[in-house]
């Protein structure tokens, strides 16, 4: 029955006016209370930490097919991947820095000595007097000292090409070979050569702009016998000295990625230029500044050990075969090539690999990069630059 609060007794249907209530439900047999229904279990990764219910969560994946993460790099990764480079690579980048620095050496010292030893070399004589030849004898032996430098800076510049695309396979997770080197590289290296010439006159017209106006007040000074115009351009020239540091530091950072940029993306020089500008903005460039000095203070130190055994031997054997002026042009030129070499093979390597996983880097944290290659990698995007051909074929 139904009470006129319209509750209901249990198995009888609510009471409607005019339908009679029908009869009650037979009781069933007692059995266990219906449970609710189970939720799914969350999904769990294996290795993943423990949530605060029990069960897992995710953890992001990190590809890492070659010698860095896909994710923006830490000082540790950048240096780690540059010596697993030349440690997985070592004809492709210590190998090619003596071979393409001997290429450039050995026809440019003998050059270099033949220049030096054009002028009398009286000046290096601490007990030859002072004459009018003098400063012609220096402008020879200065000049024979630095033709094989430059030479060797040349060989740098293609060597930094060489090793950028051994680091960009590196990055992909593929070791190649010197022969496959030469076939990814010959196409770009007069490109790298010629943006590198550019950079440097760029350099060379900025420090002239800073450098000329108090060395032409100097020179109006000494020559009029003006003392106050010559201490007008001493201090000019140290004013502007001082600034010219910052300056070309800051062009050094800017211009860093050129290389990287023709041999990994095939740009040319005008495209490799804006795109080294645009990837260095002042979002990254203190950090990529930082790097960068700190691995060439590294490296320098490193090669000025190397060849301070070198330089000991070469004076003492002057030293064993008397101070003549010849001698000492001789060992000048011969002292300043073996640098070259030396520090082409032992410095190069490093700097333009640091270099090109810095570029890498910038790319991950300004264009996502990352995640491009992370989609190569599943297959799902092309390879932002060409892999190998075929990194492991032998060559005749």
């Amino acid at each position: 029955m139904s009470t006129p609060g319209g509750w209901t007794a249990p198995g009888q249907s609510p009471a409607h006016p005019g339908v009679p209530p029908g009869p009650a439900a037979p009781a069933g047999p007692p059995g266990p209370a219906p449970q609710p229904p189970v939720a799914p279990a969350p999904p769990h990764t294996l290795n993943a930490p423990t949530g605060p219910h029990g069960w897992q969560q995710p953890r992001p994946v990190t590809y890492q097919p070659g010698v860095v993460p896909f994710r923006p790099l830490g000082l540790g990764d950048i240096y780690g991947a540059a010596f697993k480079i030349i440690k997985g690579n070592p004809a492709s980048t210590v190998g090619a820095a003596l071979v393409i620095a001997l290429l450039a050496l050995i026809p440019s010292t003998p050059f270099g000595l033949w220049v030096a030893r054009q002028g009398s070399g009286d000046f290096l004589d601490p007990e030859a007097p002072l004459g009018e030849s003098t400063a012609t004898d220096a402008v020879f032996v200065t000049g024979g000292q630095l033709i094989p430098t430059i030479a060797g800076s040349l060989a740098t510049v293609a060597l930094a090409g060489f090793i950028a695309y051994v680091t960009g396979q590196a990055v992909l997770g593929r070791k190649v070979k010197l022969p496959e080197t030469w076939r990814g590289t010959r196409p770009h290296l007069l490109r790298v050569i010629g943006v590198s010439l550019l950079v440097a006159l760029l350099v060379f017209a900025v420090a002239a702009a800073f450098l000329v106006p108090g060395v032409v007040l100097i020179i109006a000074g000494g020559t009029s016998g003006d003392d106050t115009l010559l201490g007008v351009g001493l201090v000019l020239l140290l004013g502007l000295g001082l600034l010219l540091v910052p300056t070309l530091l800051f062009l050094w950072t800017r211009f860093a990625f050129v290389g990287p940029a023709i041999v990994l993306e095939g740009v040319g020089i005008g495209r490799s230029l804006t795109r080294s500008w645009r990837l260095t903005r002042f979002s990254g460039f203190w950090r990529i500044l930082g790097i960068r000095v700190l691995t060439t203070m590294l490296v320098s130190t490193v090669a000025q050990i190397l060849v301070l055994p070198v330089t000991l031997a070469l004076t003492a054997a002057t030293i064993a075969g008397g101070f003549s002026a010849e001698a000492l042009v001789t060992m000048q030129v011969v002292i300043s090539a073996l640098v070259t070499l030396i520090s082409a093979a032992a410095t190069t390597p490093v700097t333009a690999t640091v270099d090109t996983l810095l570029y890498v880097d910038q790319r991950f944290r300004a264009e996502a990069l990352d995640v491009r290659l992370i989609q190569a990698v599943e297959g799902r995007a092309p390879l932002p630059w060409h892999p190998a051909l075929d990194p492991h074929r032998r060559t005749a």
